[in-house]
């Protein structure tokens, strides 16, 4: 979880927020973070700019390491594991240039609760997502072989499956044993981004 402060054009100082958008600013690319469960807080777009912006040019938040994190935590746990979660630090009738360390940690402890919330959740989550031996992963790692780097993303994806299709069986028989698991790998990774998010 990456947990932090970001300014925002309105919204008081001290309101926190889950990121159901992320946006790198400098790069122009966009996540959306699964959120499975029912956040104790609102929900905010997350837009992370290289220096100081204190113009507030989207209705987005504004922070400066978002993005880097969602991309870089992702390629080690399932998307749903990786949240962003923000307290606000300044709106253009306060601005603050720099933000001090002693007044992050006072907005961060006055929203404690909502962060303990948050993190019980993505706890209980940790045990759908990750577990050990999802369904179908030993049917598919016996018709195809698989490094255990491919394992590990096998899992992960199967999991998403799993917890984002509501129940909707796999249907692995279009794809004949001659095709490897790299193939198969992008395959399961189309299928599950195709999924039509639930809201």
């Amino acid at each position: 979880m990456n947990l932090g402060v970001a300014g925002h054009a309105t919204h008081a100082p001290g309101r926190i927020f889950i990121a159901d958008r992320i946006v790198d600013d400098e790069k122009d690319i966009n996540w959306y973070p699964p959120l499975v469960y029912s956040p104790p807080c609102p929900t905010e777009s997350l837009r992370t700019v290289c220096k100081p912006d204190f113009n507030y040019r989207s209705a987005d938040l504004y922070d400066m390491e978002g993005a880097s994190f969602y991309q870089t935590a992702t390629r080690f746990t399932s998307g749903e594991l990786v949240q962003c979660l923000k307290v606000i630090s300044d709106n253009k009738q306060s601005p603050k240039a720099p933000v001090k360390k002693s007044f992050v940690v006072e907005l961060i402890e006055q929203q404690i609760d909502t962060v303990n919330a948050v993190l019980n959740s993505l706890r209980e989550l940790m045990g759908v997502v990750e577990q050990i031996d999802p369904p179908l992963f030993q049917e598919i790692t016996k018709r195809w072989k698989f490094s255990v780097e491919q394992q590990r993303q096998l899992i992960v994806l199967l999991n998403r499956w799993d917890l984002l299709s509501a129940n909707q069986q796999l249907d692995l028989s279009p794809h004949p044993c001659s095709k490897n698991a790299k193939y198969i790998l992008r395959w399961l990774r189309d299928q599950v981004e195709n999924l039509p998010v639930a809201l």
